[in-house]
């Protein structure tokens, strides 16, 4: 279904971008062509995705650009029948704010009383909190014995639902009608479901995350312009990912636009990083998150020469050169496992989820196998609790590389068309952000920088 889904837009020149998550690890996938990012190339681990022991379906979302999910929506619909396709509900909570203004509402105070009270609600976790913390607010309630009724209301419905929306990204099929196994409510394009997506998952059906991404709306936007303005039509999927023109972006950090490298601790970053191939794009991504951001300035000198790379093992040395002995996937943290131990992949993925889930039982169960695996491999017995010490302290951390890939890649190529094609990228970085004043200026200075004329 995804496969024919990514079909039909490829058909209307609909981007969809390169797959997402640990999809990005089947060759399966990859061949008809659900992802764009070669897992063996990459050394993508298949078992990240589709785990044996693992009782629910995998998951495969689906990049679309934001302009076009509802024609793709269409698509399900026409393709699938509309009995047999649904958006998914969810509700929105009574927040601490919405609950106390809602419940004065009732109770006839004004606007202008519910506002003077409501402003002084803070950030806590709840209104019982917050009266502890926030001494004014409790004054507030103390002096008045209306405020002190509303206030016992108002926590009595915190949290609970107060009106139903649709899911930003779920979309639900089934064999046969939906009304066979849940009630619906009209819906726009799509019917809507009456369970929320834990429960439509819980009696059977299928979910897929159909989400809409702005910047594949403007890869689409640069597509076309370069098209009309330069004749030119690119096929986005077969860039060069060695161009050094595009390197160079990164290596200068004039990322001002680029997916997930705006930031401009990220653009100091790479500065001192110095990008010389996509695979340290794709580990820019994910040392630059808390938790791996503390080993940044030990990943740079190493990089550079400036500091030996030591390994808690040689034995593991292969699996920690790319990444100069710092551990910054959840595919190495697997890989690991698997050299020490002689655990299955699939195994060392239960390790993995385990430790990131903080399922202590699990956890101790595979910490005996692991060490009973490492010992029978000649491993010693301060070598093996040194080794777990370092897969504990990753696990909590490590990022999903298959991820990260596939969000380098969309950077790598929004980075490629501003290196090739500067004035159509700026065209269309800035139509898309036209409401927000500040970044258009940010741009029109960037623009003057690349001595690019804004008319």
């Amino acid at each position: 279904i995804v496969a024919d889904v990514i079909r039909y837009a490829r058909l209307q020149h609909i981007y969809t971008g390169m797959g997402r998550g640990s999809a990005l690890g089947s060759l399966v996938a990859y061949a008809l062509q659900i992802t764009g990012v070669d897992p063996v190339a990459n050394n993508l681990l298949f078992e990240r995705f589709l785990n044996p022991e693992r009782a629910s379906l995998p998951d495969i979302d689906i990049d679309m650009p934001d302009n076009q999910r509802a024609e793709i929506l269409t698509y399900v619909k026409n393709r699938y029948g509309s009995s047999h396709v649904a958006q998914i509900m969810t509700f929105s909570t009574f927040g601490m704010k919405q609950s106390f203004r809602d419940v004065a509402k009732v109770f006839g105070m004004t606007e202008v009383e519910i506002s003077h009270v409501s402003s002084m609600i803070g950030r806590s976790d709840n209104l019982a909190q917050e009266y502890e913390k926030n001494n004014r607010f409790r004054a507030e309630i103390i002096n008045d014995s209306r405020l002190q009724k509303i206030f016992a209301y108002a926590q009595k419905i915190e949290g609970m639902p107060r009106q139903k929306s649709v899911h930003a990204s779920g979309v639900v099929l089934a064999a046969h009608d939906l009304t066979d196994y849940l009630p619906l409510a009209p819906g726009e394009i799509l019917p809507i479901t009456q369970f929320e997506a834990h429960d439509v998952e819980a009696i059977g059906l299928i979910k897929f995350d159909f989400l809409s991404i702005k910047n594949l709306t403007f890869i689409n936007d640069m597509r076309d312009l370069v098209a009309k303005r330069y004749e030119k039509q690119i096929d986005i999927s077969q860039i060069d990912l060695n161009d050094d023109a595009t390197l160079e972006i990164f290596r200068k950090g004039q990322t001002l636009g680029i997916f997930q490298f705006e930031n401009p601790q990220m653009m100091n970053f790479l500065r001192q990083l110095k990008p010389t191939e996509f695979a340290d794009v794709v580990a820019a991504t994910s040392i630059f998150r808390p938790g791996p951001s503390a080993f940044i300035p030990e990943f740079i000198r190493r990089r550079h020469g400036e500091e030996t790379v030591i390994y808690p093992d040689d034995s593991i040395a292969d699996i920690l050169s790319p990444t100069y002995g710092i551990m910054i996937y959840q595919e190495q943290l697997m890989q690991v496992v698997q050299k020490i131990a002689g655990f299955l992949l699939s195994k060392a993925d239960n390790l993995r989820r385990a430790i990131s889930k903080k399922d202590f039982d699990l956890m101790a169960s595979i910490k005996n196998d692991f060490i009973e695996g490492a010992l029978k491999n000649g491993y010693s017995q301060k070598q093996v609790n040194e080794i777990f010490a370092l897969i504990e302290k990753f696990a909590d951390y490590g990022f999903n590389k298959s991820h990260s890939a596939a969000y380098a890649l969309i950077a790598y190529q929004t980075a490629w068309l501003k290196a090739h094609y500067p004035a159509a990228f700026m065209a269309a970085v800035m139509s898309s952000d036209m409401d927000n004043t500040d970044k258009v200026v940010t741009f029109i200075d960037e623009c003057a920088h690349m001595k690019l004329t804004v008319l």
